[in-house]
């Protein structure tokens, strides 16, 4: 096992960065409330992974990336499984508008034949 010894000072800037960073994100956050696009700007891994070293905690904390990544496709996976089930009923009753404009008989064809020319 490798130790490296940190000095006080050195300890003392890394803490300074920290609420620097704070500031910076805390800003933004304020200013996406009234304009998302504000925290386009923010490159979040890179602010927790910079955080994470200047804090000292250890690196064990922190995921690796692969894992990160494959947790953030599981959430996206999901989340889209729910937007396409919110979307179903919507389709059905699509789908049972045409059916009963395919049905539906004015004498010289169907309302749906009517309407699509």
């Amino acid at each position: 096992m490798k130790t490296d010894f940190v000095s006080v000072l050195t300890q003392a800037q890394r803490m300074l960065g920290i609420g620097q960073t704070e500031r910076a994100v805390s800003f933004v956050g304020n200013l996406a409330a009234s304009f998302p696009e504000a925290a386009d700007n923010l490159d979040t891994d890179a602010i927790v992974k910079d955080y994470w070293d200047r804090s000292g905690a250890p690196a064990t904390g922190l995921r690796d990336p692969k894992v990160r990544d494959a947790i953030r496709q599981s959430r996206a996976q999901q989340q889209q499984a729910e937007q396409m089930a919110a979307m179903m009923p919507a389709a059905k009753d699509g789908a049972d508008a045409a059916r009963l404009l395919s049905e539906a008989d004015t004498g010289s064809g169907s309302l749906l034949e009517r309407l699509v020319g």
